[in-house]
């Protein structure tokens, strides 16, 4: 098959691991929550892990702010462990589109400001005001200890992992990070192995956070189980970042790496 078709049918099947949202719901099984807005808007708005700030920034700027709502009355401690990893996924790739939003302009990059958009309390969650940071790494990576996770939360730049066009579900979430690493691993853009010259260069998150996923070590295996391709004894290598925004406008930057 060839290598765009190969690409096109993993965005596929990551942005079909659920294909008719259901509302969240507490163990007595009250609905608490439903995430199909958002899905609606991710359908709408991102196309091959690349987003319309423009609209995002204008005639969809209220319907995300109305999710943003509901997500930040939802009592998180109701919600079973998946739905609550579905929830700040979901939150984490919203509230960053929404921080973007706010600052939007084709030349916007989150590096501006010394990363500030990371630190700033801008997520509400359970009756305060929490940053990115603290959602990313205390709540989800510490919380959680699931190096997937990476492949799930998109920070606005061109080098992130591709951002899924449906929303993380509490029944599916597993099967949904399994898909997200896979297409990460997998899409050229941010992973190349050259089997000729036995080696592999990967995105620089897997450098930054190599204890998340077991170590450098366990890097090879990992390319192996997601790519099919076996790595060992391959160089490792790792992509400069690119850190210009992952802007699908017409007014933004091309989709290209």
């Amino acid at each position: 098959m060839p290598l765009f078709q190969c690409t096109l049918l993993l965005i596929t099947l990551c942005a079909t691991a659920v294909t008719e949202p259901s509302p969240t719901t507490a163990p007595s099984g009250a609905a608490t929550l439903s995430h199909t807005s958002w899905n609606d808007l991710l359908q709408k708005n991102v196309k091959d892990g690349l987003v319309n700030y423009a609209a995002f920034a204008g005639s969809d700027r209220p319907a995300l702010a109305a999710y943003l709502d509901s997500v930040a009355a939802v009592d998180v401690a109701s919600l079973s462990r998946p739905e609550q990893l579905a929830l700040y996924l979901n939150l984490y790739n919203a509230g960053m589109i929404a921080a973007v939003a706010d600052r939007y302009t084709p030349e916007y990059s989150v590096v501006e400001g010394k990363m500030k958009i990371f630190s700033e309390p801008l997520i509400r969650l359970g009756g305060e005001t929490i940053t990115l940071d603290k959602l990313e790494h205390e709540l989800i990576r510490k919380g959680f200890g699931d190096a997937r996770v990476h492949a799930a939360m998109v920070c606005a730049g061109l080098s992130c992992p591709p951002l899924p066009s449906v929303a993380f579900e509490g029944n599916t979430v597993d099967a949904q990070l399994d898909a997200c690493m896979k297409h990460w691993l997998t899409d050229p853009r941010h992973t190349r192995i050259d089997v000729e010259a036995r080696r592999v260069t990967l995105s620089k998150i897997f450098r930054w956070y190599a204890k998340d996923f077991g170590g450098p070590d366990t890097l090879p295996a990992l390319v192996n189980k997601y790519t099919g391709t076996d790595v060992s004894g391959f160089e490792i290598g790792f992509f400069q970042y690119d850190w210009r925004l992952n802007d699908l406008s017409p007014a933004g930057r091309p989709g290209a790496r």
